[in-house]
């Protein structure tokens, strides 16, 4: 008894939400303020959501490629990103996260175009503050 409590505090703990399959796209933060209000390189591993995406600022996702792009470059990768700034609902539906460069690199084994997208899983881990509104 004693084990099967202590797996489910260190589950509670560890994942807050279920895996989601979706795409993934790139942008240049270019030196602007984030949603968030913060300024970030564009190297580093950043996601902006959709206000239905079901996740907040400073919340910690893994990110896996799961196929498309060019040859498929990448597919396997992982990350660990942080959201940081809103995706526009009408460019982004809730299982869409647009990376910084420096993530959907990583996640591409260094590629951008073509096509600019990937399929991924994504599930949110931690974190978190005020909601992208």
């Amino acid at each position: 008894m004693k084990f099967s409590l202590f797996a489910l505090a260190a589950t509670a703990a560890t994942t807050v939400s279920a895996g989601r399959i979706g795409k993934a796209t790139f942008f240049w933060q270019n030196g602007n303020y984030g949603y968030c209000g913060a300024v970030n390189p564009d190297s580093a591993y950043l996601i902006a959501a959709s206000p239905h995406a079901g996740v907040t600022c400073g919340q910690t996702v893994q990110i896996t490629n799961v196929g498309g792009g060019i040859n498929n470059l990448g597919v396997g990768n992982s990350i660990t990103a942080t959201v940081v700034d809103r995706c526009p609902p009408e460019e982004c539906h809730p299982n869409h996260l647009d990376l910084s460069v420096g993530a959907f690199q990583a996640l591409t084994n260094g590629q951008l175009d073509p096509p600019g997208s990937v399929e991924i899983e994504w599930q949110v881990f931690g974190g978190g503050g005020r909601g992208i509104y």
